[in-house]
């Protein structure tokens, strides 16, 4: 995966973030035991976002998307990779998370259809666990939002990924995984991203979107909400 910044190492040792547990809706499938924040929409009834977050948990460029489909009228949930993914998983336990969480706010918030959002490592999973759901489930996806998609994933996340230039023979690539997907899918790249599997990708319902910037979209995370918005708005 790919590297992060050497200032978050301490937030990794220390328990990766410090997100308050959130509150648990009414719904059919229990998912206390998931590391979520949850963002209720201001009437039930609209779209659900399920964003998977990149190794870092809960930062800049998760938090910001997440508050631009909010303000939309998104309801959103996000699933903290820095935490899910701090003991090995497998896919189908992924999968099956994922399925979890749609079922139960797709039921509490009256959700009629969902997007998933993923960066980085969050990007790199979500098809694995997008294509392993129930047919019924999976259905509900209108679009996919993959932003700094890497050619490869591990579903573990270590202190040592912040410190390596290489991937690890744990990782398995995840170019097949995409290409399964049904329904739109957005792959954001930055511009000066030389390694993004999004510029190599070529399935039908694929759409890459260069933004400016690299890895961390020069800061321009609203205008990645925004994007997202619109294309899911006309899936």
């Amino acid at each position: 995966m790919r590297v992060a910044p050497w200032l978050l190492l301490p937030f990794f040792i220390i328990g990766f973030d410090r997100a308050p547990d959130p509150p648990v809706a009414s719904g059919v499938t229990e998912v206390s035991d998931l590391p979520l924040i949850e963002m209720p929409p201001a009437r039930p009834g609209k779209m659900l976002a399920v964003i998977v977050t990149g190794d870092g948990g809960w930062r800049a460029i998760d938090a910001r998307v997440a508050r631009g489909l909010h303000d939309r009228g998104y309801g959103v949930v996000g699933l903290i990779s820095s935490r899910y993914f701090a003991q090995r998983r497998n896919i189908d336990e992924s999968s099956y998370a994922l399925q979890r969480i749609v079922e139960h706010y797709s039921i509490a918030w009256r959700a009629p259809q969902v997007i998933a959002v993923g960066y980085s490592r969050g990007a790199g999973v979500l098809p694995f666990m997008i294509n392993r759901l129930s047919p019924n489930w999976r259905r509900r996806f209108s679009t996919v939002a993959l932003i700094g998609l890497d050619p490869t994933v591990d579903f573990q996340v270590t202190p040592f990924d912040l410190l390596r230039t290489r991937p690890t023979p744990r990782e398995i690539p995840v170019r097949s995984e995409v290409e399964r997907l049904r329904g739109r899918v957005l792959c954001f790249y930055g511009v000066n991203e030389k390694h993004s599997l999004c510029r190599s990708l070529s399935a039908p319902a694929m759409i890459p979107i260069p933004e400016p910037g690299s890895h961390h979209f020069a800061g321009n995370y609203d205008q990645l909400a925004r994007t997202i918005w619109i294309w899911s708005r006309h899936a």
